[in-house]
């Protein structure tokens, strides 16, 4: 309590079991009103709202029925246009809070400041994120990828950055635009900045560069999934990155047992990452799909990438939590960027991207556009 300010309010979400099945509650702390526990859905509203969640996020995001069940209750409890630091638990980890529409118009993230924590106890390091100074910092990119002979240019397929087994890995000329940009912009404003694009953007060059950078910026596909019977038995071995050349290792003649043997097959997977050492990070750009996704394990939390680059060492994590439009990433990252640079503080960078996004006119862009990522301290 002692670590909020005034118009700062602390919701750690919990999952509580039952012998029928799992509802959901909040612990609420700020200074005006101390602790309080609200019950906020049952069992069977968040069994619905775990399925609308799996099958039509966007839906659930624009409809009012998430702002109802995960935030309407607390809304009443804070402080208007406040600042507020979650915890998630459970479905709060696969739906981003600040895209909720509370009406036709308004989002919680436009009401207030949001904040997302890994854990209630990281509420101890924001202070390292407010004074954010870029100019003194060493950034790597990665993107612009070739994934090697199987893959396509063909302008006229529509890219995001999720695949599925079996897929091809398309080429997204959004990303080598997104990341040759962000060096052009970088360059000279910060410490050092080095790129890797093409056949050079490997997974060797990740796990040679990147523990000597201050920010890790990697725009690529992404994936998570769930349940593959021929992955091996490992939450962690199920989510990844891919970089140059991974195409013949993700089709048909993947042989999993090469990972074991230290072979690089161009798919950098969670359990790969949380091996290294980025205790130097304080920043992770996943300009790619699905990279907030992972197993869940109860208290636990996400098994998957974010809980693999926290366990690397890293301090923040920009990550998505749906299939993202390769255009639209490139456009919500420039802005992020930009605003970094001149606001020195993550997250007022990062509220200012998305908001900038949201009130577009020419061109207009929709929550599947801005409102999928979340940055998680």
């Amino acid at each position: 309590k002692s670590s909020l300010s005034s118009n700062e309010s602390l919701i750690t979400y919990v999952e509580i079991p039952h012998k029928h099945g799992t509802s959901l509650g909040a612990f609420v702390l700020n200074k005006e009103n101390g602790l309080q526990y609200i019950s906020m859905c049952s069992s069977k509203e968040l069994i619905s709202l775990e399925e609308i969640a799996q099958n039509d996020i966007l839906k659930l995001c624009v409809d009012n029925m998430a702002y109802h069940l995960l935030f309407e209750k607390i809304d009443k409890k804070i402080t208007d246009e406040g600042t507020i630091l979650y915890s998630p638990a459970g479905i709060v980890h696969r739906i981003p809070l600040k895209a909720l529409y509370i009406d036709n118009d308004l989002t919680i993230g436009d009401k207030y400041k949001l904040s997302a924590l890994a854990n209630p106890i990281d509420l101890y390091y924001q202070d390292n994120t407010q004074n954010f100074a870029i100019d003194k910092m060493k950034i790597a990119l990665w993107g612009g990828i070739d994934y090697g002979t199987s893959d396509t240019k063909d302008e006229n397929f529509i890219k995001t950055r999720s695949v599925t087994r079996g897929e091809s890995l398309v080429y997204l000329p959004g990303s080598l635009n997104e990341v040759d940009n962000m060096y052009r912009m970088l360059d000279g404003k910060v410490l050092s900045a080095v790129h890797f694009t093409g056949n050079g953007a490997t997974e060797s060059s990740f796990k040679q560069k990147a523990s000597g950078a201050d920010i890790i910026h990697i725009s690529t596909h992404g994936f998570f999934h769930e349940d593959q019977a021929h992955e091996l038995n490992n939450a962690m071995h199920n989510s990844g990155l891919f970089f140059a050349n991974a195409n013949a290792a993700w089709k048909d003649n993947y042989k999993p047992e090469y990972f074991y043997k230290g072979y690089e097959d161009g798919i950098l997977r969670a359990d790969e990452i949380e091996t290294q050492d980025l205790a130097s990070c304080k920043l992770v750009v996943l300009s790619a799909c699905e990279t907030g996704l992972g197993e869940i394990k109860g208290d636990e939390g996400v098994f998957g990438l974010q809980r693999a680059f926290k366990l690397a060492g890293a301090r923040c994590i920009l990550m998505s939590l749906w299939s993202v439009p390769d255009t639209a990433t490139e456009e919500l990252m420039k802005r992020f960027y930009e605003n970094l640079l001149i606001a020195s503080n993550i997250d007022n960078a990062f509220n200012n991207a998305q908001k900038s996004m949201k009130e577009s006119t020419k061109p207009l862009y929709g929550v599947r556009d801005w409102g999928g990522f979340v940055l998680l301290h």
